[in-house]
């Protein structure tokens, strides 16, 4: 995994030249993806469809709503804890109250 900063730059281009970079020295099956949330991001590069995926801003919790709540890589204790009252996907995780957060 590669991780690319462009704050300040011109992110989708950046993005289409470092395609392009490991394209040319063989490095096959490569995604990139672009989204104000760094979390976003890693979720779009490691599970999204197509090798330019952009996340629009504002769109974010959106796109990671019907993903499993597993690729947020909770820790085996929490992911217990999630699958115990019933949290499959990251929409379900993003509904919960306080009071359910706290419990």
């Amino acid at each position: 995994m590669v991780w690319a900063d462009a704050r300040g730059m011109s992110a989708e281009p950046l993005a289409r030249d470092l395609l392009r970079i490991f394209h040319d020295n063989g490095v096959e099956k490569t995604r990139a993806a672009l989204s104000l949330s760094p979390i976003c991001a890693e979720v779009a590069a490691r599970y999204g469809k197509g090798a330019l995926i952009a996340t629009p801003p504002g769109s974010e919790r959106d796109y990671l709503a019907p993903h499993p709540v597993g690729v947020l890589e909770p820790s085996l204790a929490l992911s217990s804890l999630l699958d115990g009252i019933g949290v499959e996907s990251c929409g379900d995780l993003a509904k919960l109250d306080l009071e359910s957060v706290e419990v």
